[in-house]
């Protein structure tokens, strides 16, 4: 019988990333991107909106929403999904209770707790993991289906930033280039992805780092590298977006595995790497 693991993972893939582990104290955050929470050793306490405490196995949380968050020392996995909202759709339909903007409580709880699971114990490869992820955990049937009825101009935004993470392309210079006015790209990419497009390109810059850092990059050199102005411009965005320290995440010893590359189906890449 094979030992099993005890170590943090942190999953690095283009469309989604998957963390598996205890959290720090968290402060108050402005989810970056929509995600979907599953507490693989016990509940866990939402705060929703500074207000209402719901206490759960699995809730969904939408770009922009405001939450904090208490797994009360026990691993959970936070899965941040794809930019498109598209992943969040798809989900919403299996959750069972609402409270604000904020789902909960999934029917397939008990079955996403035993996929995660053996991910965490087993510290499954990438590609293994990220297979389970599309097979077992996201509804992929409801996904292609969604994914097609997504603005074209939106997905061109989202890979026109992938393309060129470090340049600051205004709102009016990437209008011109899907072909449309500044205010109706500002309404249709809020719409489609939850936040503005200035906040996912923050976002993204936060993916890449992350990513260089799994290459063996210290974290001053990769921040300087994606875009930001310093480590503390990086600090500030990435505790305001994940509620945590980045150190806590993304420090590279025996308590956090961090994986990137992986990624496997239609919508995604065929790389693999593990730091």
């Amino acid at each position: 019988m094979s030992e099993q693991n005890d170590s943090s993972l942190l999953y690095l893939w283009e469309y989604r990333t998957l963390y598996l582990g205890p959290i720090s104290e968290l402060s108050p955050v402005n989810q970056g991107a929509s995600s979907l929470l599953i507490g693989i050793e016990g509940p866990f306490e939402l705060v929703v909106q500074n207000e209402k405490k719901i206490t759960t196995r699995s809730a969904l949380i939408p770009a922009g929403g405001q939450i904090e968050l208490d797994s009360f020392g026990k691993s959970i996995a936070m899965c941040y999904l794809d930019p498109l909202g598209v992943d969040f759709s798809a989900l919403r339909k299996t959750m069972q209770s609402k409270c604000k903007d904020i789902f909960f409580d999934s029917e397939f709880e008990k079955s996403n707790i035993e996929k995660l699971l053996n991910i965490k114990l087993n510290a499954l490869e990438p590609a293994q993991a990220y297979r389970i992820l599309i097979d077992d955990i996201l509804p992929a049937d409801a996904y292609n289906e969604t994914l097609n009825q997504v603005s074209p101009e939106v997905k061109e935004v989202i890979a026109i930033i992938k393309r060129e993470p470090l340049l600051n392309h205004s709102n009016d210079e990437l209008a011109e280039r899907v072909g449309l006015s500044g205010d109706k790209l500002q309404r249709l990419f809020k719409s489609c992805t939850g936040i503005p497009i200035r906040r996912y390109r923050l976002w993204y810059r936060l993916f890449v780092t992350a990513n260089l850092m799994a290459c063996g990059m210290t974290l001053t050199d990769a921040a300087l590298q994606t875009g930001f102005s310093d480590s503390s411009h990086f600090n500030r965005t990435f505790r305001s977006m994940l509620g945590m320290k980045p150190s806590f995440v993304l420090r590279r010893n025996n308590e956090v595995k961090i994986f990137a590359g992986g990624d496997i189906g239609v919508h995604a890449g065929d790389t693999d790497s593990t730091a």
